[in-house]
């Protein structure tokens, strides 16, 4: 089944393809997304034409349409610690992706991608709390 794309997810300034030739433009999220894209906007960036690849086996900016897991939210699972290894972790985020990054992951306000995912099980493991931990929310979107 073809993905289809409202113009109102593409995130501001999303690079779009216009290599119609690809064999992966039914997949592509840039490709979907530039069939999407609104008429009625004058400008939009794209990837450079002369960039695109005529090679069959994969383009460096080939985006997967195929929507992914993000964890929301972290309340629960830290409330699920005991103290020592909360502040230890919570540290550690903070250090690791600022601390407002932190928070916002936290209360549920940005979600958590599975690149960010990995990291954090990463820093759960130095901080000597077993994995995996399950976040407050899960949310399927596109991998922009």
């Amino acid at each position: 089944m073809k993905e289809t794309i409202q113009a109102s997810q593409i995130p501001h300034n999303y690079a779009l393809c216009l290599n119609h030739r690809c064999s992966k433009k039914d997949n592509c999220l840039r490709q979907l997304a530039y069939q999407a894209y609104p008429d009625t906007q004058d400008e939009c960036t794209i990837i450079n034409p002369k960039q695109l690849s005529e090679a069959t086996d994969g383009c460096r900016h080939y985006r997967s349409c195929t929507k992914v897991s993000y964890g929301q939210g972290m309340k629960n699972m830290l409330n699920n610690l005991p103290h020592q290894q909360t502040k230890s972790l919570a540290h550690a985020l903070a250090s690791h992706f600022s601390t407002s990054t932190y928070y916002r992951m936290r209360n549920g306000e940005r979600l958590i991608s599975p690149t960010e995912q990995t990291e954090i099980e990463t820093l759960m493991k130095q901080c000597s709390i077993p994995t995996p931990q399950s976040y407050d929310n899960y949310v399927s979107e596109y991998d922009w």
